[in-house]
């Protein structure tokens, strides 16, 4: 089957948009809970949008089912859609995600932040990732 291209770049560019605002953010002071729940928005759209992207790209040109989020992941990276380094850096977000999905919103807001700013480069590491993935496989 055929990777739809133009719905893969749709979501990479939401997860561009909401990476810039994420990046925004960090250039001040994130005390304020309106900034951090909108931080949280950010990383939830983030998330699904890249697991949209891996579980279109498995299903449509692997053939491979995924169930959740987290198996979207972990499948991606045995596929070698991602490389194992972003799979490492994005795999906590995807567990975040989970946590502020299910637990509502029950996580520590200084951890989250410290991972975000640890680690925010890696949504551009996988738009990167993913785009050259279309180059070579479609």
């Amino acid at each position: 089957m055929k990777i739809d291209k133009i719905r893969i770049k749709k979501f990479l560019l939401e997860i561009k948009k909401d990476t810039v605002e994420i990046k925004d953010f960090l250039k001040g002071d994130i005390k304020d809970k309106k900034t951090i729940k909108a931080i949280k928005y950010n990383l939830i759209e983030i998330v699904e949008a890249s697991a949209n992207i891996l579980q279109h790209i498995l299903a449509k040109d692997k053939g491979i089912a995924a169930g959740g989020y987290l198996e979207t992941i972990e499948k991606s990276k045995g596929e070698k859609i991602i490389s194992l380094s972003t799979y490492k850096a994005l795999r906590p977000f995807f567990e975040f995600r989970n946590i502020l999905i299910h637990r509502y919103w029950q996580i520590e807001d200084k951890l989250l932040i410290k991972e975000v700013k640890e680690n925010y480069k890696v949504f551009d590491k996988f738009i990167e990732e993913i785009e050259k993935y279309l180059k070579v496989n479609t």
